[in-house]
């Protein structure tokens, strides 16, 4: 029998250059893509979210995608589901420590094939995010972080929560020359 160990820190790895995909003057008419990574309400929160961009943005929602597991990477036919005919795409929602590093992580990996990916987490893993994309090569990665926890909430509650989150995914979906 094998073992293979792995360094979660990436150290020793050299990690592809990052740049942000580039981001857009209006969202009127846009095409959003949901990579869903299968936790509990993470699906309806970013139907919430994507409803809201359509309702007072003009998006026009495409496609949802699920996630083989929430706590693991997306595959790389789910990366490619997930960004075809999408202008960008809604990804989360990062809920718990693994899942939140796997979101971030998908959302990295969605930017580097040139499709803007807003990752939504709770904020029990804001620190989890952050250190994930600066060991993805992304230091500063931004990503929409609402209040914990999302599996146990209600209808109500998630869309006070859609609520919170549009605002800040806007703001990382449209140029900041294009809001002065």
């Amino acid at each position: 029998m094998t073992i293979q160990f792995f360094d979660p820190t990436g150290s020793g790895q050299e990690s592809a250059q990052f740049a942000m995909a580039a981001r857009f003057e209006v969202l009127q008419g846009l095409r959003c893509n949901i990579l869903n990574n299968g936790k509990q309400n993470s699906d309806k929160l970013l139907s919430m979210v994507a409803d809201l961009l359509k309702e007072r943005y003009g998006v026009i929602m495409n496609r949802m995608v699920k996630k083989w597991k929430a706590n693991a990477q997306a595959t790389e036919d789910d990366l490619t589901k997930a960004v075809a005919g999408a202008d960008f795409v809604l990804t989360g929602v990062g809920d718990c420590g693994f899942c939140s590093a796997c979101s971030v992580q998908d959302g990295i990996e969605m930017e580097r094939k040139g499709v803007p990916a807003v990752v939504i987490c709770t904020e029990e893993f804001e620190r989890t995010g952050k250190a994930i994309s600066e060991m993805r090569g992304a230091k500063d990665y931004p990503f929409v972080v609402i209040p914990h926890p999302l599996g146990i909430l209600d209808e109500n509650k998630l869309s006070e929560r859609a609520e919170q989150a549009v605002d800040r995914v806007v703001d990382l979906l449209v140029k900041q020359a294009a809001k002065a």
